[in-house]
């Protein structure tokens, strides 16, 4: 079976060889389609619209965001300090060896 041949996409053709696979004349720009070439364009190419996209939710949106290994692993020690600082009471970090600092790092 013979490889798929590959068109050149339009944005890289000359303008005459555009106007050539699309079966128009070169004074196209001036003289316009007629109604009927216009119809049987609708009908082969269909209207040209664009077509319209789901629109993704807040909450899609929203996880496609923290939807990442990091963003959990910083969630997580965001939660674990925040569960460090609400079970320690605030202590006196003038005295590291009062031993009320027990939530306190010393070296």
């Amino acid at each position: 079976m013979a490889p798929p041949v590959q068109k050149t996409p339009w944005h890289a053709m000359s303008e005459a060889r555009v106007l050539e696979e699309l079966g128009v004349k070169s004074n196209l720009k001036d003289v316009g389609l007629t109604a009927e070439e216009a119809q049987a364009r609708i009908e082969k190419y269909g209207y040209n619209n664009l077509t319209e996209v789901k629109k993704k939710s807040l909450l899609e949106r929203i996880w496609a965001q923290v939807n990442n290994v990091l963003v959990f692993i910083l969630v997580i020690v965001a939660v674990v300090s925040a569960i460090q600082s609400a079970l320690c009471p605030p202590q006196n970090l003038d005295d590291p060896n009062d031993p009320n600092n027990s939530c306190v790092v010393t070296k």
